[in-house]
């Protein structure tokens, strides 16, 4: 059965979670659950590189989150590209 919610979010692009980590540690987590707290229900993460599945397992094993990995490849060669490049 299809699942609804009430309110949900989509993130922008994201890319380099290990350079985020490393600027940052915890801030994915964190971020999640603040806005978790302040009602939004579901999030859609969009990831540029792919490096986002592993953080973000448990919040879409518990349906909190739906993970688009290398979501830009549908618009395929340069704007692939462009997404996934280093942050660094």
């Amino acid at each position: 059965p299809l699942r609804r919610f009430r309110i949900v979010a989509c993130t922008q692009p994201l890319h380099g979670f290990d350079y985020l980590e490393g600027l940052s540690p915890g801030l994915l987590g964190q971020w999640l659950d603040y806005h978790f707290a302040l009602g939004i229900e579901h999030f859609t993460v969009l990831d540029a590189d792919g490096s986002f599945g592993d953080p973000l397992r448990s919040y879409v094993h518990s349906g909190r989150a739906e993970y688009i990995p290398r979501w830009s490849r549908k618009f395929g060669g340069l704007v692939y590209d462009a997404m996934a490049s280093d942050p660094s």
